[in-house]
């Protein structure tokens, strides 16, 4: 059996832009990909609770950040703390020091996808 690939029309109905062109992360820096080492993409879904947190953790790699339930908040220190709703996305900042929250009463789910390269974690826990 030979699956038909939907047409452009179809495609253009249903589809929904979250970002286009982004050369920047959430914390206005350029985003700039590893280099000398095969490229390596993976992905995980978070799930916060009420009151839980990612803890402090960074990146060295550009990562793709999609809240796809509840609302997510992200504290960059010395105050900096910044809401995300559902539908929100964004690149994470890189080499900086953030925890990702739940701070209400509704569940968070949060799609990750790390464009990194072998070799390199995705994720540096503080």
């Amino acid at each position: 059996m030979q699956s038909t690939a939907p047409s452009a029309a179809e495609v253009e109905e249903g589809s929904q832009t979250f970002l286009e062109n982004q050369e920047l992360t959430v914390l206005d820096q350029r985003v700039t990909y590893p280099k000398k080492k095969p490229a390596r993409i993976s992905s995980e879904t978070v799930v916060l609770g009420p009151g839980e947190s990612t803890g402090w953790r960074r990146h060295r790699i550009p990562v793709y950040v999609h809240v796809l339930a509840g609302t997510y908040t992200v504290d960059f220190g010395e105050g900096a703390l910044v809401e995300y709703p559902s539908g929100s996305a964004f690149i994470q900042a890189t080499k900086t020091d953030y925890n990702g929250m739940n701070t209400h009463d509704e569940e968070v789910s949060v799609l990750h996808v790390y464009l990194g390269a072998k070799g390199l974690r995705d994720i540096i826990e503080r």
